[in-house]
């Protein structure tokens, strides 16, 4: 039964007993204490946070890596509204060195992202954003396809 406080330095903010965190990055140190009361000696104790940049995401409606597609075809990678990441970040879609020739990108005035297949083998596509410092890392996904 006997309060506890907290206090904290770094990126970070304590009201009460909350932590809230303001950055993805550096380190906050938290510091509970108690004074004690009948029979209970005071009491100190004290906490690191090392915080990371968060992940960022971003749906795309890309076959799922590792599928087969078939040769002259064109898939949908992106539509037109799945442009950035959950940060915000503007996605760039690179078809890599080792697959070119095999399937080429698409951009359509309508903003979506396209694949289009042709010839047989294996197809590499990447997808990337900037991180956003101190609070998102970058996003990265990579895609592989066999083209038949």
């Amino acid at each position: 039964g006997a309060a506890v406080t907290l206090s904290d330095t770094g990126p970070c903010n304590v009201t009460g007993l909350t932590v809230v965190i303001d950055t993805g990055s550096g380190q906050c140190n938290l510091v509970a204490k108690s004074p004690g009361g009948p029979g209970l000696a005071p009491a100190s104790v004290g906490y690191t946070i090392r915080m990371t940049p968060g992940a960022q995401t971003a749906s795309v409606s890309a076959p799922r890596t590792g599928a087969t597609l078939q040769r002259g075809r064109t898939v949908r990678l992106a539509g037109p509204s799945q442009s950035s990441t959950s940060a915000g970040q503007t996605i760039r879609w690179t078809v890599l060195k080792n697959s070119r020739g095999i399937c080429r990108l698409r951009f359509p005035s309508n903003g979506a992202v396209n694949l289009q297949l042709q010839q047989r083998g294996t197809c590499n596509v990447r997808a990337t954003a900037p991180a956003v410092p101190g609070s998102w890392a970058a996003f990265r996904l990579d895609l592989r396809y066999r083209v038949r």
